[in-house]
């Protein structure tokens, strides 16, 4: 049965020199993804994590966020992403919550914690720091580094837990989205196919990674195309800038942040052209807005809905 963690070994094969990944500060080709996923995966390993064991990473989007993934999904063990614009509770409700075994932090977000990791680390979390200056007790590139035994790939299965997606309602604490090995499979497979994404298109997804559109950037998994993500920090004059720099031909959009990009553009006019499809979902849009949209960026439009229910999966209209 095919699983997310052979198309990474797909792609590796087919497209060793083609650009995976790119987050601003990082480029990283298919052979990069499948070296240092396997790399991650035996690090993870020889600190006695498991099939089933949850490792929470918490990062602005950067592209170790999804060299973490591709661990996951390599080992069976279960990721989760810690929300950086959460409150310290929420935060620490989620790593519990999860019964979180490691603990990945980027260097900038350490102090959002900072009260905490004594205690977490007392209760027998180990944490993993990456990024200059990090101060966590493991250092995540010499553990890399060190990992040159290759991993070993346990037996899964569709139904295995892959990730814990976690969404805040309108009230209350986080709660978590049990995603599966075949489940998410399914929604990028069928993602893709429905939208029309190819292999030379370039994605950009600029919504924050943590949660449920942890799987948006995944899609390249299918068709091996190049994926843009926002890395240190989201800016919507960044993000025009990365379309206009990468020359995006598909992008997916909630509507505030449409509304908030076709003002911008009205203001400093970008080079949209390379645009093909923009999606937007999340809430709904009001008509006048898709019609600015239509008037302003020459390309085609696809609503979406239910992407934390469908496992970043599309369901349009």
């Amino acid at each position: 049965m095919l699983l997310t963690r052979d198309l990474i070994v797909r792609n590796a094969a087919s497209y060793p020199e083609k650009t995976a990944f790119i987050d601003g500060h990082t480029t990283r080709t298919w052979a990069q993804m499948h070296e240092r996923s396997n790399r991650w995966t035996s690090a993870l390993q020889q600190l006695g994590v498991g099939k089933g064991d949850v490792v929470a990473i918490l990062s602005y989007d950067r592209v170790e966020l999804i060299e973490h993934f591709f661990a996951c999904m390599n080992s069976g063990a279960v990721r989760t992403g810690v929300n950086w614009r959460y409150a310290p509770r929420e935060m620490l409700h989620l790593i519990r919550d999860s019964d979180a075994k490691v603990i990945v932090v980027q260097a900038p977000l350490v102090s959002l914690l900072a009260d905490h990791w004594d205690e977490l680390q007392a209760e027998g979390r180990q944490l993993i720091g990456f990024g200059d200056n990090h101060g966590m007790p493991l250092d995540l590139e010499t553990l890399i580094a060190a990992a040159t035994t290759p991993p070993e790939l346990p037996a899964l299965t569709p139904d295995d837990l892959l990730a814990l997606s976690y969404t805040t309602g309108t009230t209350g604490l986080p709660k978590g989205a049990m995603w599966t090995q075949g489940m998410l499979r399914e929604g990028q497979t069928w993602s893709v196919l429905a939208a029309g994404i190819r292999h030379e298109d370039v994605w950009l997804t600029p919504i924050p990674l943590p949660g449920a559109t942890a799987g948006f950037p995944t899609y390249g998994l299918v068709n091996g195309m190049t994926t843009v993500i926002q890395g240190d920090g989201f800016t919507i004059d960044g993000l025009l800038d990365a379309i206009e720099r990468h020359r995006v031909t598909v992008t997916l959009v909630i509507p505030t942040l449409l509304q908030r990009m076709l003002d911008a553009q009205q203001q400093n006019p970008r080079d949209l052209s390379s645009l093909r499809l923009l999606a937007y979902g999340s809430s709904p849009a009001m008509p006048s807005l898709i019609r600015k949209a239509g008037e302003m960026i020459s390309c085609d439009l696809i609503q979406g809905y239910a992407t934390t229910e469908s496992v970043t999966g599309w369901i349009t209209i």
